[in-house]
């Protein structure tokens, strides 16, 4: 009696130590970063193209959130703040209102299907990494 109540707790000491590091693994920013990459590119290629870098400077970029991320324009190269004035327009000096380009809307009604779907995959794959460790 004593051996299956040292095996039982053996079990629940590995599926404890299992269930904590999927966890983490699920909170892990490259998990979203993998499923997320589709959004990335597909922001780079509506990006305008007359934009002085802007398209280059599209990243993920490191921010203090623990559970998401964040894709945009990397300003610590170019610190003029230029995607949300393309996205939304503006007025000019004299008055004229230029229109916007919402190229940033676009990227992301483009791929939030995809990316739903990639990290369903993702999260697949690391089911089935766990599971072998049983």
């Amino acid at each position: 009696m004593a051996q299956i109540d040292n095996d039982i707790n053996l079990i629940i000491k590995k599926l404890n130590v299992l269930a904590e590091k999927y966890r983490g693994e699920i909170r892990s920013k490259t998990v979203l970063r993998k499923a997320s990459k589709v959004v990335l590119n597909k922001l780079k290629d509506n990006t305008p193209e007359d934009t002085k870098g802007l398209k280059a400077s599209m990243k993920f970029l490191t921010l203090r959130s623990k559970t998401g991320i964040f894709i945009g324009p990397d300003l610590k190269d170019k610190p003029i703040p230029l995607a949300h004035i393309l996205e939304y327009g503006r007025i000019t000096k004299n008055g004229k209102r230029i229109e916007g380009n919402p190229f940033i809307f676009k990227s992301y009604e483009q791929t939030k299907g995809q990316v739903l779907v990639n990290l369903t995959n993702e999260l697949k794959l690391l089911q089935d990494k766990f599971e072998k460790q049983l």
